[in-house]
């Protein structure tokens, strides 16, 4: 199901879509709302437009699911958070602050590098980071705590593996799968690429390692594909362009055909039909301006033409009509 997630505010409409892996024959699907009885969670329709409520709902969000037609027992699944407009008076704090930010309670840990994942319950999971040292390095760390929606910070478990700039990706069943990033090996070592994995559990609040992906990884991407796999890009050090993907129904690691370039530090973008747009980055040679997508359909990567300037640390947002915008980024040191 694509978007995987989705913010709206009560009375709007998001629209959804769905791909049904290796379903050639008929790709129609029913779409549903999983939510409690009596939950005013909003309404959709056969084509996957999802309207939401007069009243907010984010914590937890609605999950939209889509079955597939000829094959009921494959299914894919969507959260939503349905939120008030700024400055209304709505029954949850969002929007209440007209737009100005405010301050939240305090992390338990100084953190650098750390990802920050929202859960299934409305809470936000911090995992990871570095800290400073005398020689002002950033050694990694393992600590990781949740910010509740009520702003209080709680500690959870510890990940695995100490790291800092990983992937961490909502899965479809509520954990969260953390790959790659720094690791500090001691003195004089410094910081070397991992290619170590594991998965939060926010039922228990433990993490698990899964073992490793097929190469180190840092500065990659991992992004959440409507079938619920992870595709995991880039990022590697051997300057040999690499993907793989994550399969949670097996918890294995699976090579993919080589994408066309090798990239760190660029963007992944899953769009509504699917497919996933790569754009920037770095390799061996300096900033790029290429793009590539890669189609689940198919198992392919093909290049979609260049950038108008190369970029590296940039964004790339969704937008509702489907197209992205590509924003700021930096050419070598130098910042756009």
């Amino acid at each position: 199901v694509s978007p995987g997630s989705s913010s709206v505010q009560t009375g709007t409409a998001v629209q959804f879509s769905a791909y049904v892996q290796g379903d050639t024959a008929n790709k129609g699907v029913t779409w549903s709302i999983q939510s409690s009885p009596g939950c005013d969670c909003g309404t959709i329709d056969s084509t996957g437009k999802y309207l939401a409520p007069n009243t907010a709902h984010t914590a937890p969000g609605v999950i939209i699911a889509a079955t597939s037609v000829s094959d009921p027992t494959k299914s894919g699944t969507a959260i939503v958070y349905v939120t008030t407009p700024p400055g209304s008076n709505g029954n949850t704090s969002v929007g209440k602050t007209s737009g100005r930010f405010t301050v939240t309670g305090n992390m338990a840990t100084a953190r650098a590098g750390h990802t920050a994942t929202l859960l299934l319950d409305g809470s936000v999971l911090l995992a990871g980071a570095g800290q400073l040292d005398i020689d002002d390095l950033l050694v990694s760390f393992p600590f990781s705590e949740t910010l509740q929606s009520s702003g209080q910070v709680m500690t959870t478990g510890s990940l695995s593996t100490p790291r800092e700039f990983h992937t961490a990706t909502l899965l479809q069943n509520g954990k969260v799968l953390i790959t790659g990033g720094n690791v500090f090996t001691g003195y004089p070592t410094w910081l070397l690429s991992s290619a170590s994995a594991e998965l939060y559990d926010p039922s228990v609040r433990q993490f698990v390692a899964i073992g490793d992906m097929s190469v180190a990884r840092t500065g990659h991407t991992a992004s959440l594909l409507a079938d619920g796999r992870v595709l995991i890009f880039g990022g590697t050090t051997s300057g040999t362009p690499s993907a793989e993907i994550y399969d949670p129904s097996g918890g294995t690691f699976a090579p993919l055909p080589t994408p066309l370039f090798s990239r760190s530090g660029h963007t992944a973008t899953v769009l509504p039909s699917g497919k996933v747009l790569f754009t920037g980055g770095r390799d061996s040679s300096g900033t790029l301006a290429t793009a590539e997508m890669y189609d689940p359909a198919t198992n392919s990567f093909t290049a979609v033409g260049n950038m108008e300037e190369p970029r590296t640390h940039h964004t790339a947002t969704l937008l509702p009509n489907g197209n992205v915008l590509i924003a700021g980024g930096g050419i070598g040191s130098v910042l756009g």
